[in-house]
């Protein structure tokens, strides 16, 4: 609609009203109605000059789930570069597309590209989507080497996820006591893959320690707790969490936590 009114005014358009317009587009999700600007920009030669401009056209698309007009933009921009390769490699691992996402962490290993944080986390995320248990283990001997699981948080809480959906459950703890800094989702990421393959005994112990460790749960930690909730002999645990959970106000604000309680009790007999 800015395009529109500019045009209307019979003002030419520069790079600050494109950016403008295609945050704009971003912002509401209105791919389906302005698809105008980016026709616009191409025609002025705009993604030639400016890379910014494809890197955001990508981004735009991979968000929406446009995944084949993504990888359209990305293919015939001739300034393409690492940027680019994230968020599209990005947007397929979010729209579930893993194996098309492993295909732009190859080609950057291929190209002899430096793996940054981005790539490495939606290429971890792939992995765990499809299982791929041996891609996984190559990219993490790759960011070991370069020292990146210690020092972020967001490569090493990825990792801690993707070995729990690969069923690895005996390398999960050994990252999580690697990280230099163990936030509330690292706790989370832990708890859940124990709880997915049905460890519940292991998941209640470790919403323990995490309390121990001065950690509050927050609403994803308790919904976990509350699926491991599954026996007679947990019913203090539940007591507790109930709790918790009645003195946050997240029964009231969290409608999936409530659904979460009343289904764990049910489980448990407590009609």
């Amino acid at each position: 609609m800015l395009l529109i009114c500019i045009r209307d005014a019979n003002v030419v358009p520069n790079l600050v009203t494109f950016y403008l317009c295609l945050e704009s587009l971003q912002e509401h999700g209105a791919l389906d109605k302005d698809l105008d600007t980016h026709c616009e920009i191409e025609r002025l030669g705009l993604l030639q000059k400016e890379s910014s401009f494809g890197n955001i056209l990508v981004d735009m698309y991979a968000q929406g789930g446009w995944l084949s007009r993504a990888k359209e933009v990305f293919e015939n921009n001739q300034a393409r570069d690492i940027v680019a390769l994230d968020v599209l490699s990005a947007g397929y691992a979010e729209n579930g597309k893993g194996n098309d996402a492993l295909k732009y962490y190859e080609e950057m290993k291929h190209l002899e590209i430096v793996l940054d944080a981005v790539i490495v986390v939606s290429s971890l995320r792939s992995c765990g989507l499809i299982g791929a248990l041996y891609k996984g283990r190559e990219i993490h001997a790759e960011i070991e080497r370069r020292g990146t699981v210690k020092y972020n948080q967001l490569v090493g809480n990825t990792l801690i996820d993707f070995y729990g959906k690969c069923d690895m459950l005996g390398v999960t703890p050994e990252v999580f006591e690697g990280l230099a800094f163990r936030d509330v989702i690292s706790w989370n990421m832990l708890i859940a893959g124990y709880v997915e393959h049905g460890y519940y005994e292991e998941a209640l112990k470790y919403l323990s320690d995490m309390q121990l460790q001065g950690v509050y749960p927050d609403s994803i930690t308790f919904i976990y707790s509350l699926k491991a909730c599954n026996s007679e002999a947990t019913v203090d645990k539940t007591r507790y969490i109930h709790t918790e959970l009645e003195r946050k106000n997240l029964l009231e604000t969290e409608p999936v936590v409530e659904n979460a309680l009343v289904d764990m009790y049910g489980n448990i007999g407590l009609l």
